[in-house]
């Protein structure tokens, strides 16, 4: 029994310190599965227009804090969106998923503030509740995502325990 506590307390340390290890700002791509379309914002910045299947964005550097938007557009038949962020090493994936996500009521939105994002009341809709993510090349834990309506958009806040060890 406590060769076992022992191990725990182990596991528990090198994987606290494993994620101390990341250094900031991480240099990466986001890879998004969408039908129809997807445009991606970094901090009210454009990044990336995703059409219908899976592509990645260029290279570029966020943190915690970061603002994340994502406009979704769906033009007929069956939707679906789902997003990841792969460090360049990788080492380090974001998967996102529901919890992480709030649906932003004016779709024409770029940017979301502290505020504004703790005000918004109604996480991101789990399409295919349960159905994990298998269209990217990387072991993930994202989920299917959407907001209200169509076009619509979604919110994020980076927060530092977002990033996490990419998984073997």
């Amino acid at each position: 029994m406590r060769t076992l506590l022992a191990f725990c307390v182990l596991l528990l340390i090198s994987s606290h310190a494993a994620a101390q290890l990341i250094s900031f700002p991480l240099k990466g791509k986001f890879y998004i599965s969408v039908d129809d379309a997807a445009t991606l914002f970094v901090n009210n910045r454009q990044l990336y227009k995703a059409g219908i299947g899976e592509s990645s964005s260029s290279e570029t550097l966020i943190e915690p804090g970061d603002r994340i938007v994502v406009k979704l557009v769906n033009t007929g038949g069956p939707r679906q969106f789902a997003m990841i962020f792969v460090s360049t090493d990788q080492k380090t994936i974001i998967s996102f998923r529901n919890q992480m996500c709030k649906i932003i009521p004016d779709a024409s939105k770029t940017d979301v503030t502290e505020k504004e994002y703790r005000d918004l009341k109604q996480f991101a809709n789990q399409d295919r509740r349960g159905e994990m993510v298998r269209r990217f090349g990387f072991k993930n834990n994202a989920e299917w995502l959407w907001g209200a309506g169509n076009p619509c958009a979604l919110g994020c806040i980076l927060q530092r325990d977002y990033f996490k060890a990419m998984p073997q």
